[in-house]
């Protein structure tokens, strides 16, 4: 295990990772069928261009980059721990931007970013 932790905490490694874990998301979207359920909530205010907070199921998360679509720009809260920076790199490949915290490392800088992002 401390082998993978290595292998994945060079940047090299990090980069193919995330690209190939964008590409799987690519892959997955458009081989599957999906539905968006009350999408008609966010879109409101996105077309009335007010902020929001959406959450996401962590099954549901790979699909996120596709809830959506537009130039709006979206953020997500993610851990600050190495495998929370994969997804912020892997999500990067979609225009998402991260902010890292959780509710036991960096929060109240993560709630200041939020608040300034919103």
């Amino acid at each position: 295990m401390a082998v993978i932790k290595t292998i994945t905490r060079k940047p090299s490694v990090r980069r193919f990772l995330c690209r190939l874990g964008a590409y799987y998301i690519r892959f997955v979207f458009r081989s599957g069928q999906w539905q968006t359920v009350r999408g008609d909530i966010p879109q409101r205010f996105l077309d009335e261009n007010k902020p929001f907070i959406a959450g996401f199921w962590h099954g549901r998360l790979m699909m996120m980059p596709y809830a959506w679509t537009g130039p709006q720009a979206f953020h997500t809260l993610i851990s600050e721990h190495p495998d929370g920076q994969l997804i912020a790199d892997t999500i990067a490949h979609f225009g998402f931007g991260a902010i890292a915290g959780s509710s036991t490392r960096g929060g109240a800088a993560a709630l200041r970013k939020i608040l300034k992002v919103l």
